[in-house]
């Protein structure tokens, strides 16, 4: 009997506070690299409270492996395989559609998420295209190999995160306070120019999710972020160029050009999930981001 239930996970709720590694060095880097004949890796819905995370949103699967952006997996809707790899509009092309758990497709499938090996191209692998025709899919959630689900596992990871940053919001909130100071003290006013009146702070949930086929463990990465800005304003007199003296014009008009110094706070939890459903998890350190207020060199004052 396979064991299809979310495994519990023992010791505290939000597990120790592991020494991490800076945040941003726990988000893969935004590559797709290649795909080889047959790849291991996760399937995510784009219209999913996941996949809208992973990329624009939208009905369609993304494969993910070993790095943040995704794959696009095309299926044949009937006929002959591919004979060779195909590249980019190749694939739109020869007729293959994009995969969606909406549509009746050969594997299934319709949950949000799964973990899965996929046949790239008809066993041709895949280069730098971004799109590719999965071929033959084989489902490894749900098998003795990995008995849990996908889309189970991930819902069970964001309620936990959410309790998680519940009990240390304070470290998020007092770092983008933190923040806040630094910019209202170095962010003064270019010269001419008025400071605006401050914007209320915005707020942000991201999610990355990726799976390492070496390691066989998946990575999900939840991080909130808080950013912020310090505006000015400068009223400015723009003439229009090139007009000889006594030529019959375009009159001058007033123009408010503005500049914005700004700053972010990104913080958030880690959570690495083996073969079996062991989980651990890292607390991610708030990082900090700021950049100057600048009026365009084009600035006509």
């Amino acid at each position: 009997m396979l064991l299809a239930q979310t495994p519990k996970v023992s010791g505290p709720e939000c597990g120790p506070l592991q020494k991490s590694p800076p945040f941003m060095r726990s988000i893969p880097p935004g590559t797709w690299g290649q795909l080889k004949p047959t790849q291991q890796g996760v399937l995510i819905a784009g219209d999913s409270p996941w996949g809208t995370h992973v990329h624009a949103a939208g009905p369609s699967y993304s494969f993910v492996s070993g790095a943040f952006t995704p794959w696009f997996p095309y299926v044949w809707p009937g006929g002959p395989q591919p004979a060779q790899q195909l590249r980019g509009p190749e694939v739109a092309r020869v007729g293959a559609q994009a995969l969606t758990p909406s549509q009746p497709n050969a594997f299934g499938l319709t949950k949000p998420a799964y973990l899965v090996e996929v046949k790239v191209n008809g066993g041709h692998g895949n280069d730098t295209a971004r799109e590719f025709v999965l071929s033959d899919l084989r489902l490894l959630d749900g098998t003795p190999a990995f008995p849990w689900q996908l889309s189970d596992v991930l819902a069970s990871l964001h309620a936990r995160y959410r309790s998680c940053l519940q009990k240390r919001e304070f470290d998020l909130d007092a770092a983008a306070r933190r923040a806040a100071a630094r910019l209202a003290q170095r962010a003064r006013p270019p010269r001419g120019a008025r400071a605006m009146p401050p914007q209320p702070d915005l707020t942000g949930e991201s999610i990355y999710v990726t799976w390492d086929e070496p390691k066989q463990s998946l990575s999900v990465v939840f991080s909130s972020e808080r950013t912020g800005s310090r505006c000015f304003a400068r009223e400015v007199r723009v003439q229009p160029p090139g007009c000889p003296p006594g030529a019959p014009c375009l009159p001058g008009y007033d123009e408010t050009i503005t500049a914005c110094a700004r700053y972010g706070v990104q913080s958030g939890f880690e959570f690495v999930v083996d073969a079996k459903g062991a989980r651990a998890v890292s607390f991610l350190p708030p990082a900090y981001s700021e950049q100057e207020a600048s009026f365009p060199p084009s600035d006509p004052w």
